[in-house]
């Protein structure tokens, strides 16, 4: 995992960018006092690496510009792909302040719009966490829990292993959840091997602590280097001992859990961050996440209910959301829900102030009828009294016009939307069989192949859930209007 990202000018550094648990300043800084005094003696540019404490350093140099680009990640990762990202931020940093730097520019705010490449730098190098423990303990429950599925309250064995591309606010992390049987325990070091955090899973029994003590000897043997916890799930069965038993048992600090509980998503997620030890900043930007998620569904039911202003109030609050997520996009989106229904319920108001401010007039203008005589004369009517000015009206659902016929070819509202979606979603299909062909050919594989497939389909995935989920705010848009 990238924990950050420091850029200097001669020995001043003019940008720094903090994604987790990282070396104290103090500590480095004398020892990058040293390094460059050491690389003014070179005259090329240079990329190498060095082991500081628990961590790994990559340094890149422009010579040209006196400039230092540092990258400090976890002993875990591979150094091709640290080495890539950090020629690319090296590269992008020169070319895009050339100007600021021949000027000897030392004003930090001057460089800050590179964050977008570092954090860029940060989903490639993003982490990758092991959920390990045997059959039936709770993993692809957790994981579901994680990526806010439908939770399965009956268990089902994994076959050889999923991958999740996973992203918890600004965290994006690889998430592996492997098969627990005795059958599959040839693979189970290839997965626990190059971890950045393994998550030990347990059910909370005597009986299933004591087999666990096996994946503590292989996480000793196969990533010594990886960050380690420990879940207690099913703490609320009779029974279920208790998280400082389990780590007094294990080694480990363990974290209580019921994973069938949906509410204890947020909890979880925590947990992950915690073990990864991702930056408060990062941590922070959990909670503002699940709120949204609820907020989606309540201003769906409002629009269904015809509250068009209590559905425009709560978009503008997920758009607020949105933009603390970081994603500008999905702000927008929501925005302008917001406004498009703000407009509706601002036309509304006016029409009906206009139709109560003319029923004076309409009744002055009406002739009067002689009646025979002798026949009573109807007594008037009280008019309407006037809503203040101010006062918002309820708007009530319409009755649906009566229209003619849509021929069998035609789309209505939203069809060409639900057309798309239904293509994404047969994509997503094709997508699981790929996968579990892939998992079907795992012994005969290399392994980096096999995870850069599977990281491959996953990341596909993720892009067509997040397109399906635009396609259907579009649909509601169509319904709104």
């Amino acid at each position: 995992m990238l924990r950050e990202v420091i850029v200097l000018l001669g020995k001043t550094p003019i940008f720094k960018r903090e994604y987790g648990k990282s070396l104290s300043w103090e500590a480095l800084s004398p020892i990058l006092n040293s390094l460059t005094d050491f690389l003014q003696q070179s005259n090329e540019d240079i990329i190498e690496f060095m082991n500081i404490v628990n961590m790994k350093v990559c340094y890149a140099t422009s010579k040209y510009y006196n400039l230092l680009v540092i990258f400090i990640t976890d002993q875990t990762d591979k150094e091709d792909s640290i080495k890539d990202q950090t020629m690319i931020v090296r590269d992008i940093f020169v070319n895009k302040f050339s100007e600021f730097l021949q000027q000897g520019n030392y004003e930090s705010e001057t460089y800050d719009s590179i964050r977008h490449e570092t954090d860029e730098a940060f989903r490639e190098l993003r982490p990758k966490i092991a959920l390990i423990g045997f059959s039936g303990v709770g993993k692809t429950t957790i994981t579901r829990l994680i990526r806010a599925e439908e939770i399965p309250m009956k268990h089902i064995p994994t076959i050889t292993g999923d991958v999740a591309a996973i992203k918890v606010g600004s965290l994006h992390m690889y998430l592996w959840d492997f098969a627990g049987q005795e059958q599959f325990s040839f693979i189970w070091s290839r997965f626990v091997k190059g971890s950045d955090a393994i998550i030990l899973v347990v059910d909370s029994t005597d009986h299933n602590l004591k087999e666990s003590k096996f994946f503590v000897d292989l996480i000793k043997k196969e990533a010594p280097k990886a960050r380690v916890a420990i879940v207690g799930n099913k703490q609320d069965l009779p029974g279920a001992l208790s998280p400082e038993s389990i780590a007094n048992t294990l080694g480990y600090r363990t974290y209580p859990l019921i994973a069938i509980d949906p509410n204890q998503r947020g909890a979880m997620l925590n947990i992950v961050a915690e073990v990864v030890e991702v930056t408060v900043g990062v941590t922070s930007l959990i909670q503002p996440m699940l709120e949204r998620e609820s907020l989606v569904e309540s201003a769906e039911a409002a629009i269904m209910q015809g509250n068009l202003l209590k559905a425009s109030e709560i978009y503008k609050h997920i758009a607020e959301l949105s933009e603390s997520l970081g994603e500008d996009d999905m702000s927008g989106i929501f925005l302008e829900q917001s406004k498009l229904l703000a407009r509706q319920v601002q036309v509304a108001a006016q029409q009906v102030q206009e139709k109560r401010m003319a029923k004076p007039f309409a009744a002055e203008a009406a002739p009067r009828v002689e009646l025979p005589v002798g026949t009573a004369q109807p007594k008037p009517s009280l008019p309407t009294p006037m809503a203040p000015a101010n006062a918002i009206p309820q708007i009530q659902t319409p009755s649906p016009p009566v229209t003619q016929p849509t021929p069998p070819t035609a789309v209505g509202a939203g069809g060409n939307s639900q057309a798309e979606i239904a293509t994404l979603e047969q994509e997503l299909s094709q997508i699981n069989t790929t996968i579990k062909n892939l998992k079907s050919e795992v012994q005969t594989m290399d392994q980096d192949d096999f995870e850069k497939d599977m990281i491959d389909l996953e990341n596909r995935k993720n892009t067509i859930h997040k397109k399906i989920m635009e396609l259907r705010m579009e649909v509601i848009k169509k319904l709104a209007v």
